[in-house]
C-alpha cells in the first residue's frame, strides 16, 4: 500500500511502473480535502516469444507472438513485414534514428479473467474490452507520442477472429499515448477469411455480406497467409505504421436475451398529480433542453413566465459549424445536426415521439436522416480527447468566451 499525496481538483493519471514488465496506466478524479483508493493493477512481463527481422528485406517477412488460449478462444498475433521495408526507432527527444535489426515481440493483455487488470489503461466509455496487444522491439530508447519504432510502409497485423465477428466487418483500432494519457483512433481494419489456396497463394473474403469495397493483398501477402493458415480460418486485419499499444475494439452491444422497454400504454400510471401542472414547480423540456418556471402576481390574475430558450445566449451563433469543428479536432465527426423546434414539445404534451405525433413534419424528416446518418455510418474511431487549453481556443474561435 502506498500513499500518495497530490494537488487535488482534477484528473489524475499514475503511472505503474517496475523494471521488466510493462506499463500500465490508470486516471482518477483527485479531489480536495479528500482521498481516493487507486483500482488495483496487474503488470505483466514482455512474451517469451522474440522474432528478429531485417530492415529494408528484399523479400517478406513474419513476426508471431506466443500462442494465447483462454475461456474466449485461441489465437496468436502475426505481423507481416513487407519486402522493402524500413525502419527508425523513436529517440527521447523524438527524432527518429534508423535501424537494421529489430527483434520483435508481441504481447497479449486480455488475457483471462485478469485482463482488465492487465489493460495499459482503461478504454474510452464507448469501448468494449476486446483485445489489446503490445507491439514493441528489444532496441526501443523510448516511448513518445505512442511511438517507439516507425515503419516507412504500414505493416499488416493479422489475428485469429476468436471472438466470431462476421466476414467484412470493421475492425476499429486505436493505440496508446502515454504522454497524453489518451487513446488515438488509427485506421481501421477488417474481418477477412481464406476461402481456399492456390498455386501457393490464398484466396481471401474481405466483404462478407457487409457490403464495403473489398481490399486487395498482393501475392507476396496472399502466400504468406496460405503458408501461415488453414482455408476456412477467419482473421482480423489490422495496418499499423509504428509499434505501440494497440486495441482492437469493438463497441458495446445488446447482451443476449434483451428485449425492448415495455410500451408506456402498457404501464398503469399511479401518479395523482402531474408536476409540470402543479403552481410553482420547474416546467423541464429534456429533449428541446429548456427550463420553465411560472409565477404568480399576488393581487392580479397574471403571471410571470420564463423560459430557458428566450435567454440571450440561447442561440449560439455557427452553432453547426462549431460542433463540426469540435468533432473534428477529437478526430471524429458530427453526424447529424438536428435543429431545434418547437414540435418535439407539441409532441412530448401528447406523449408521443415525434414520428408518432406527426410524421409529415419537417422534425420527423430530421430524425429520420439522423437514422440513416447512424446506419450507414463507417467512421468508427476512438475520439482524442482535447486539453483544456485546446477547448478554451475553440472557444475563444466561436465567441463563446471573452479573450
Amino acid at each position: 500500500m502506498f500513499d500518495l499525496a497530490v494537488n487535488g481538483g482534477g484528473l489524475l493519471t499514475i503511472n505503474y511502473q517496475k523494471t521488466g514488465v510493462l506499463t500500465a496506466q490508470r486516471q482518477v478524479n483527485a479531489h480536495w480535502q479528500d482521498f481516493i483508493v487507486a483500482p488495483d493493477v496487474i503488470l505483466i512481463p514482455v512474451d517469451t516469444q522474440v522474432t528478429t527481422v531485417t530492415a529494408n528485406a528484399a523479400v517478406i517477412q513474419v513476426a508471431r507472438g506466443s500462442v494465447v488460449s483462454d475461456s474466449e478462444g485461441t489465437r496468436r498475433a502475426t505481423v507481416l513485414f513487407p519486402a522493402g521495408t524500413g525502419a527508425s526507432i523513436v529517440l527521447p527527444n523524438g527524432t527518429l534514428q534508423p535501424i537494421g535489426t529489430l527483434n520483435i515481440r508481441a504481447t497479449e493483455y486480455t488475457v483471462g479473467p485478469s485482463g482488465p487488470k492487465t489493460m495499459p489503461a482503461e478504454l474510452p466509455p464507448n469501448s468494449g474490452y476486446t483485445y489489446a496487444v503490445e507491439l514493441s522491439v528489444d532496441e526501443a530508447m523510448a516511448n513518445v507520442a505512442g511511438r517507439e519504432v516507425v515503419f516507412t510502409q504500414p505493416v499488416p497485423v493479422y489475428l485469429e477472429n476468436f471472438l466470431g465477428f462476421p466476414v467484412g466487418e470493421i475492425a476499429p483500432l486505436g493505440y496508446y499515448d502515454r504522454d497524453r494519457a489518451a487513446w488515438v483512433p488509427a485506421s481501421n481494419g477488417r474481418v477477412i477469411k481464406i476461402t481456399a489456396v492456390s498455386g501457393g497463394l490464398a484466396t481471401v473474403d474481405t466483404v462478407g455480406t457487409r457490403g464495403l469495397p473489398p481490399i486487395v493483398l498482393d501475392s507476396a501477402e496472399l502466400q504468406s497467409l496460405a503458408s501461415l493458415y488453414s482455408v476456412g480460418q477467419e482473421l482480423w486485419r489490422t495496418q499499423v505504421t509504428h509499434f505501440s499499444t494497440y486495441d482492437t475494439n469493438w463497441g458495446f452491444d445488446l447482451p443476449p436475451g434483451a428485449v425492448p422497454p415495455p410500451n408506456e400504454l402498457d404501464v398503469v400510471d399511479n401518479t395523482e398529480d402531474d408536476p409540470c401542472d402543479v403552481s410553482g414547480n420547474s416546467i423541464i423540456e429534456c429533449q428541446n433542453q429548456i427550463l420553465g418556471e411560472t409565477i404568480g402576481i399576488v393581487g392580479t390574475p397574471f403571471g410571470l413566465q420564463y423560459q430557458s430558450e428566450r435567454v440571450p445566449g440561447r442561440k449560439v451563433d455557427n452553432e453547426r459549424e462549431m460542433i463540426e469543428e469540435f468533432a473534428r479536432r477529437l478526430g471524429t465527426q458530427m453526424i447529424h445536426f438536428l435543429p431545434r423546434d418547437n414540435d418535439v414539445q407539441r409532441a412530448e404534451i401528447k406523449k408521443k415521439t415525434v414520428i408518432e405525433w406527426n410524421p409529415e413534419c419537417p422534425q420527423a424528416d430530421e430524425y429520420r436522416k439522423l437514422a440513416r446518418a447512424m446506419d450507414t455510418n463507417e467512421m468508427f474511431v476512438i475520439p482524442t480527447p482535447l486539453a483544456i487549453p485546446e477547448l478554451e481556443s475553440l472557444l475563444l474561435d466561436y465567441g463563446l468566451v471573452a479573450a
